[in-house]
C-alpha cells in the first residue's frame, strides 16, 4: 500500500502492480500519469480533507476503479479529475469537482456543483448530486440517470436502442440489455 498525506504530495509516472493500493489526502495532492491494475482512492481517512487535488493522465486497467472522496464528502472540494483512462468506474463525491475528458466504463457523480465535460463513457452515468453541469460528452450506451436538482445538459451523445413489446422497460430501468432488442 502507498499512502501519502499532507500538502502538495505528488505521485507522478509510477506503475503499480496487482495488489497495490494507493491513498492520497491533504491539500493539493497530485496523482498524475500513473498506470495501475488496482483501484485508486484519493480519500482523506478519518474525515481528512481532499482539497484541490489534480488527478490527471492516469491509466487504470483491468476494470480498476478511481474514487475521489473523503469519509466525509463535505471535505472533498475543488478537485480536477481529467484526462484519465479508467477501465472500471470513476466515482466522485463532494463539492465543485471538475471531471473533464475522461474515458471511463461508468461514472458516478454524487457531489454538488460538479462538472462532467468532454468525457466518453462505455457504460452508465449516474448523478445524485445537485447543480450538475453535463456537457459535450461522448456516446453513453448504458443508462444515464440524473437525479439531482438544477442539472444542465447540452451537446451529449446517447446511444438509443429499440425494443420489442416483450421488453420490460420503465422509469426504474437503469441498465442496458440486449434482451428483446431489435437488431435491424
Amino acid at each position: 500500500a502507498v499512502t501519502l498525506s499532507g500538502a502538495d504530495v505528488a505521485m507522478d509516472n509510477n506503475v503499480f502492480n496487482a495488489g497495490a493500493t494507493v491513498e492520497l489526502s491533504g491539500d493539493r495532492p497530485i496523482f498524475k500519469d500513473n498506470t495501475t491494475e488496482e483501484n485508486v482512492t484519493i480519500e482523506g481517512a478519518g474525515n481528512a480533507a481532499v482539497l484541490n487535488a489534480r488527478v490527471t493522465g492516469n491509466t487504470l486497467n483491468n476494470n480498476a476503479n478511481l474514487v475521489v472522496n473523503s469519509n466525509n464528502s463535505a471535505n472533498t472540494i475543488n478537485n480536477n479529475i481529467s484526462g484519465n483512462d479508467i477501465a472500471g468506474t470513476l466515482t466522485e463525491s463532494g463539492t465543485e469537482n471538475d471531471m473533464d475528458s475522461n474515458s471511463s466504463g461508468n461514472l458516478e457523480s454524487n457531489g454538488t456543483n460538479a462538472t462532467v465535460n468532454g468525457s466518453t463513457l462505455s457504460g452508465t452515468f449516474t448523478s445524485t448530486g445537485n447543480e450538475l453541469t453535463f456537457t459535450s460528452n461522448g456516446t453513453i450506451p448504458g443508462a444515464a440517470s440524473f437525479e439531482g436538482d438544477d442539472v444542465a445538459t447540452s451537446g451529449n451523445t446517447f446511444k438509443i436502442a429499440l425494443y420489442t413489446s416483450d421488453a420490460s422497460l420503465g422509469a426504474g430501468t437503469t441498465a442496458y440489455s440486449t434482451s428483446n432488442e431489435i437488431t435491424n
